[in-house]
């Protein structure tokens, strides 16, 4: 689960980031998890990568899904000469860029739901993983 793209924030491109949306499946930055969590749940739900406990079937998720897939998607129609936000960027910046990325969806396929992990079947323990039993940064 090392993949490189995994390495950055989804959003703004900060390195190491230790946070993530479960609902996007993106790995976040201090700054945009913050950002995110102000969006509201209904939007993005989030966790600490090494400190929340973990579903099965939420490290499935990340696992199939991450940065680039996400990415891929949420990204496809970004129009020509619109910047990603840097980690230098104004907060007020990083947070026009979230909204209108995932709020109003102005960047993704109108026509196409956000990617899908496969099924995952998982016995009826009610088990949680650990963040130190599963390593999305290698």
């Amino acid at each position: 689960m090392a993949w490189p793209e995994n390495q950055k924030c989804a959003d703004c491109g900060a390195s190491k980031p230790r946070f993530a949306s479960i609902t996007l499946a993106v790995f976040l930055c201090n700054r945009c998890y913050g950002i995110h969590r102000g969006v509201g749940a209904h939007i993005t739900r989030t966790k600490c990568v090494g400190l929340d406990r973990w579903g099965p079937e939420e490290v499935h998720r990340m696992k199939c899904i991450g940065n680039a897939v996400a990415s891929a998607y949420w990204e496809q129609r970004l129009p020509q000469g619109i910047q990603r936000p840097s980690p230098e960027s104004p907060d007020s910046e990083v947070e026009r860029w979230i909204r209108d990325k995932y709020e109003k969806r102005l960047f993704c396929p109108p026509d196409l739901p956000p990617p899908e992990a496969p099924k995952f079947a998982i016995e009826e323990t009610g088990a949680s993983v650990r963040s130190s039993d599963w390593k999305p940064f290698g």
